[in-house]
């Protein structure tokens, strides 16, 4: 009796189909990993900056609104209160500090860093210092009006809003120009 072939696949028409398929995933995977990711050096500079630019936002907004005394001069604010920031993570540590922003000049370079000094322990230099930002030419911090609340009255800093100016050497509108309110909303 003749053997008769069943229908089905061979083991190599299985073995080829796995290969093609493979090949086309690969393939289709290089395709999106392509759109997804920054198409040019200005994109991926723009991510930076933004994220500069929130971090420092965020930075100023966090020490105004644990603060008890604001010194503010040109390119150099002294802020004083309870807004510590632990020197590795930036989480809150509400330990007295003197918060200094201040544009130095290094060589050919301008940064603008945080400084950040415990007052509540007098033994130890507990100086902290973060690079925010380079090529930095003005940073202000300028007080609005204030504004009325419920709960505060008209006069008390906790209701004044502050606007925050950081521009850099090389640009043409500044780098941030924002609005904060020492509440917390902005």
């Amino acid at each position: 009796m003749p053997a008769c072939r069943q229908p089905g696949f061979t083991l190599l028409e299985l073995i080829a189909a796995l290969a093609l398929s493979t090949l086309l995933m690969l393939g289709l995977l290089t395709v999106i990993t392509a759109i997804s990711s920054p198409r040019s050096t200005t994109e991926a500079g723009d991510f930076s900056q933004d994220h500069t630019t929130q971090l420092l936002i965020s930075l100023v907004r966090h020490d105004l609104m644990h603060a008890q005394d604001i010194t503010v001069e040109a390119n150099h604010i002294k802020i004083q209160g309870y807004g510590a920031l632990d020197s590795q993570s930036l989480t809150p540590t509400h330990r007295r500090a003197e918060v200094e922003y201040l544009i130095e000049q290094h060589e050919e370079l301008t940064i603008l860093v945080r400084q950040q000094r415990d007052v509540d322990d007098l033994t130890a230099t507990n100086t902290h210092r973060h690079l925010l930002a380079t090529d930095v030419s003005q940073f202000m911090l300028t007080p609005m009006r204030p504004l009325p609340s419920a709960t505060t009255a008209p006069s008390s800093p906790e209701s004044t809003a502050y606007r925050l100016v950081v521009t850099c050497s090389d640009a043409k509108k500044p780098l941030i120009d924002d609005v904060i309110m020492r509440g917390g909303a902005s």
